[in-house]
């Protein structure tokens, strides 16, 4: 809860719980909360890293040829829930995105793989200074 609200993150934690419900924009929060760690020091660069090639996540899969990337993808198909969401940071050359990707799709990847090129001709890969 320490770090969600340092990340000014506004949402309580039922720990009973397995699943949360977050908005995007938490997600988004609780990610721009670990680009400042991952850049803060040894530890925080090592854990970085660690987000660096994750097994699955389209936020990697589309953009990791053309930027550094590090993200977390999660889905769930069970108990009545549906959804594939992805969120990380984008080191888009001279400028850093943090991005959050939510659907109710089932385990579709090709859904947020979609929405990330779309993200990245919009936002990341047309700057204009």
């Amino acid at each position: 809860m320490q770090w969600a609200e340092q990340s000014g993150c506004d949402f309580d934690i039922d720990i009973s719980e397995i699943y949360h419900n977050i908005t995007p924009r938490q997600l988004a929060q609780l990610w721009l909360g670990s680009y400042f760690f991952f850049e803060s020091g040894e530890t925080g660069k090592k854990l970085g890293n660690m987000f660096e090639n994750p097994e699955t996540s389209p936020i990697h899969s589309v953009l990791s040829e053309k930027y550094l990337t590090r993200s977390k993808a999660g889905w769930l198909s069970a108990g009545g829930l549906h959804v594939t969401n992805d969120a990380g940071i984008i080191y888009g050359g001279e400028k850093t995105y943090i991005i959050s990707v939510m659907t109710t799709a089932p385990e579709d990847f090709s859904i947020v793989e979609n929405l990330i090129e779309a993200i990245d001709e919009v936002f990341v890969g047309n700057v204009i200074e």
